[in-house]
């Protein structure tokens, strides 16, 4: 039994890495950053 919690968590583990992985990208941080910002900013 506690050999399938840990198959999870390693799964669940790389899941994590893999996202992180892929939404890091050192050349568009600045510009993913203003793009989430633009989204949100309020009508003046």
């Amino acid at each position: 039994m506690a050999g399938r919690g840990n198959v999870q968590i390693g799964k669940a583990l790389a899941i994590l890495a893999n996202i992180v992985a892929r939404d890091y990208q050192p050349g568009r941080e600045d510009e993913m950053r203003l793009e989430r910002f633009m989204k949100h900013k309020p009508t003046l």
